[in-house]
């Protein structure tokens, strides 16, 4: 994988951002064949298999790397209204090639709406907050300041705006920067960049 050669390279930090994938999109694809699965088992396999990964590249040979500076950050809430979610799912369905009974049998799960699936993304990042911990890695997380207390989802003004579809998932990155400077300086890291570029001049 791309990651584990970057990782061999001279590197000294690693960031990582947990896909909202697991959340809007696996879970209700293996509940398809697993009715019984639940969302928090879901998560929990997740989160364990995405520090597992980690765990495994930091202690290869080749990784010169610190746990505390392996930074791994939440999932975003998801922007989608309920209506252009289903669409969105059935669309990666489509691209991924899925049969079409596939595709159609996603209509007959549970889809949580958006307020639901805000607060799954909140319990996947606490999830993945306790798994990082035990592993002395680095978790940063802005999804709660992403939130409209009001509607219980992710504000407008964080939702690309110049995307070319109506289905884009993603949010802006331009806005979201700023909220990620303030955790980074929150936990040293300008401080400890500064110095490592001092060091080289």
């Amino acid at each position: 994988m791309c990651i584990r050669d970057s990782c061999k390279v001279p590197c000294t930090w690693l960031f990582v951002m947990a896909g909202q994938v697991d959340v809007d999109f696996v879970w209700y694809y293996r509940r398809m064949f697993r009715p019984e699965l639940s969302f928090q088992d879901q998560i929990e396999a997740s989160a364990a298999n995405l520090i597992g990964f980690l765990e495994e590249l930091v202690a290869e040979p080749e990784v010169q790397l610190s746990r505390s500076r392996v930074v791994l950050h939440g999932v975003h809430p998801p922007p989608l209204g309920d209506d252009l979610h289903i669409e969105a799912i059935k669309h990666h369905m489509i691209k991924s090639a899925m049969d079409q009974d596939v595709v159609d049998g996603i209509g007959d799960c549970h889809i949580p709406d958006h307020q639901e699936r805000t607060a799954m993304a909140f319990a996947f990042n606490e999830a993945l907050r306790g798994y990082v911990a035990d592993a002395g890695f680095v978790f940063v997380d802005v999804s709660k300041e992403l939130v409209d207390p009001v509607t219980g989802v992710v504000r407008e003004c964080f939702k690309r705006e110049d995307s070319f579809t109506d289905l884009e998932i993603h949010l802006d990155s331009d806005q979201l920067v700023p909220l990620y400077l303030e955790k980074y300086k929150a936990l040293g890291f300008m401080n400890e960049w500064r110095e490592e570029v001092n060091g080289q001049n």
